[in-house]
């Protein structure tokens, strides 16, 4: 899913079928990102509006996370 306007939340609507759900890990804000959270946006207001850094969030099997990693992509949650 590519993430813009709508922030995280919409584009991952996009991405996972009907009836799956995202389940999104503790999120460590970085850059600008962290400035905007100490200054008092919640965590889920800043997913909500912000792409938080993140240009492109992918489904994947568990079998190709090694991969992803490897490439420096990492996990920030899971498909319910």
């Amino acid at each position: 899913a590519h993430v813009t306007g709508g922030g995280i939340e919409r584009a991952l609507k996009r991405l996972l079928p009907e009836g799956i759900s995202p389940e999104m890990d503790d999120i460590e804000f970085k850059g600008i990102f962290s400035k905007i959270h100490e200054k008092g946006v919640c965590a889920e207001e800043m997913v909500k509006v912000f792409n938080c850094g993140w240009g492109m969030i992918g489904a994947l099997p568990p079998e190709s996370l090694p991969a992803v990693e490897a490439s420096g992509g990492r996990v920030i949650g899971r498909a319910v």
